[in-house]
């Protein structure tokens, strides 16, 4: 008789503990998602204000191709071209 009760109490600790546990994990999952949300609106609201008041316009960064040694130098010696010719129409 001693054993079922001493049972039971031990059911009833491990539902009221793995209930508080998960209400916990609840919590914190409402705060990350309430911080989120947060973060959201404040860029939203900056991004507002940079377009509306300022007169600017926002862009997103994202990620780019990495150029590969032959397309650096081929663009360097692009630029150095156009230079060059810009150069010249302002002199001549």
């Amino acid at each position: 008789m001693a054993d079922r009760d001493l049972q039971e109490r031990q059911q009833t600790f491990k539902l009221l503990t793995t209930s508080s546990a998960a209400m916990k994990i609840v919590r914190a999952q409402a705060r990350v998602q309430e911080k989120s949300n947060m973060k959201r609106a404040l860029r939203s609201t900056v991004c507002r204000i940079a377009k509306k008041d300022l007169d600017l316009k926002t862009f997103r960064r994202c990620e780019v191709q990495l150029l590969s040694d032959s397309n650096i130098h081929k663009r360097l010696a692009a630029r150095k071209q156009l230079k060059e010719t810009f150069n010249k129409t302002e002199t001549g």
